[in-house]
């Protein structure tokens, strides 16, 4: 009348799978470990093949350079991912999309080979990019394009804000503000009914980014007028609530709640202000 002890079968004594189990998880680990520190290698390896003939290019070679070694990780990456999605390929994959941001910037803010409009016209392509790099539901590849997006914000107001801004700068303080609220919104709405968990990254990240937004748009006190001010800031403020008002949704839907109480609540508090 005893039950077996935990591990065993009934007959023939024979263990289960609890040490294949452990077996597999450890194997997992080190796959992963290792496939991670294995890209971190090569892309290390590149950069000093970089260094090393960096000095015979000239800077639209070394541009061309750049965006070839990019390339070259993205494509590897991709293509090992079509047979084996493991965490090597993720990570070279990841490499070559974080080394596409990094070239873009350098581009423009080391080699100065394109203006402020086409370097963010081309991060907010390639931030969108990103997203069906990974493949649709890509978790890691979603977070990715968004920090990316957020750096680009970030470098954007210590690159061009970072000092004495001018009524010439207008213009491209509010491009940053278009170009951070279109992108952002990209990955807060494409899968925004998958549930709180996964959406919770673009939560914390676009928060972040928006008060970087408030400090771009601080710049303009001085060359506008105090009524265009609070329209920036109140669209500011709803990009934000919107941002709030998205997640709260989905944890409604997922415990089930009154769909529209608790947002119709945020919509009408800030009415209010």
């Amino acid at each position: 009348g005893m039950m077996p002890p935990q591990g065993t079968v009934p007959t023939g004594g024979k263990v289960t799978a609890a040490p294949k189990q452990k077996k597999n998880l450890e194997s997992t680990v080190g796959k992963n470990l290792m496939g991670i520190l294995a890209s971190v290698l090569i892309f290390a390896g590149l950069t000093l093949l970089a260094t090393a003939v960096y000095d015979s290019f000239t800077d639209v070679m070394r541009v061309i350079g750049l965006f070839l070694i990019s390339a070259i990780m993205l494509t590897a990456g991709r293509l090992g991912m079509r047979k084996e999605k493991n965490a090597f390929f993720l990570s070279l994959t990841g490499c070559g999309v974080g080394a596409v941001y990094i070239s873009l910037f350098l581009t423009y803010g080391y080699f100065g080979l394109i203006n402020e409009i086409v370097l963010y016209l081309l991060l907010a392509v390639w931030s969108v990019v990103v997203y069906f790099i990974g493949g649709k539901g890509s978790q890691l590849f979603k977070i990715i394009g968004q920090l990316g997006i957020l750096v680009s914000l970030v470098f954007g107001n210590v690159q061009f804000l970072d000092g004495n801004v001018t009524s010439e700068d207008v213009l491209l303080i509010y491009m940053l503000m278009i170009f951070y609220i279109a992108t952002s919104a990209f990955y807060l709405f494409i899968e925004w009914k998958k549930g709180v968990a996964e959406n919770l990254p673009a939560l914390i990240i676009n928060i972040i980014g928006t008060f970087f937004l408030y400090h771009a748009a601080g710049k303009l006190v001085n060359f506008i007028d105090v009524w265009a001010v609070v329209l920036t800031g109140y669209l500011i403020a709803a990009y934000l609530l919107m941002q709030v008002w998205v997640y709260v949704k989905q944890v409604e839907t997922v415990f089930d709640k009154d769909k529209d109480s608790l947002g119709c609540w945020l919509f009408s508090s800030a009415a209010l202000f």
